[in-house]
């Protein structure tokens, strides 16, 4: 079965050599003519409108794969949530977590040593990066909905922030995670790094520091390392294509 890949992503333009040079049958998805079954890999920047009308191009037989659930069933294909490989997942995020820490230090003014910083969300990005961090002994504060994930970072010495106003903040959450009054109380000097997909955590206008958006940022800052732990997961959830 033909790969088709989007070569917008830096990820996938590395995705394309590596199953070339395996001899498998690979596509650009910009001209591909969809006139046979394929196997279509989709990245974070495609979870949006114009993704549903390249999957009812797509020939029964096909197959999707996708850092995402399905959200609606369309007859005829089978569809691969790479989000759900447990591997996968943990690798990308300490990915993810590498690319926001080179990004801090690139585009902070500042001293990452002993800073505060607020951490928006716990998950597998916010822990990796809390562990990148903790050679520069800054002060993270965060805020986590889930009392299990907040025991958890409390245990490793995270504080819950209780309102003031730092030079960093990180957002992990795809949903808004700061109040308009709450974001409009830090400074213009401050910078928010936003890695999770659109809304994101802050609510638009809300803040007047520095807004640096970075999603889908393994694939920006490490396309080598992502395209070849994307292969392995494709090798491990769907081997009959290999």
């Amino acid at each position: 079965m033909r790969f088709v890949l989007d070569l917008s992503d830096a990820r996938m333009q590395v995705l394309l050599g590596l199953l070339l040079r395996e001899g498998r049958a690979v596509s650009a998805l910009e001209g591909f003519d969809f006139d046979e079954p394929a196997a279509l890999l989709l990245s974070p920047s495609q979870r949006s409108e114009g993704q549903k009308a390249t999957l009812e191009k797509l020939r029964p037989g096909s197959v999707v794969f996708a850092p995402w659930a399905q959200s609606e069933a369309i007859e005829g294909l089978v569809w691969h949530d790479l989000g759900a490989n447990e591997e996968y997942a943990l690798q990308n995020a300490f990915l993810t977590a590498e690319g926001a820490l080179k990004l801090l230090i690139e585009h902070s003014d500042f001293s990452l040593r002993g800073a505060e910083m607020l951490l928006l969300g716990y998950g597998r990005i916010g822990s990796c990066l809390v562990e990148l961090l903790r050679p520069f002994a800054a002060k993270i504060f965060l805020r986590e909905k889930s009392e299990e994930r907040f025991a958890l970072a409390k245990e490793r010495g995270l504080e819950p922030w209780t309102g003031q106003a730092v030079r960093l903040i990180v957002g992990t959450s795809p949903e808004a995670a700061l109040k308009w009054e709450e974001a409009a109380r830090f400074s213009c000097n401050s910078l928010y790094l936003e890695l999770a997909s659109p809304p994101g955590g802050l609510i638009e206008g809300s803040f007047s520091g520095k807004t640096l958006r970075a999603p889908g940022l393994p694939g920006r800052i490490s396309p080598h390392s992502a395209a070849e732990g994307l292969l392995v997961c494709l090798r491990g959830v769907a081997p009959e294509l290999f």
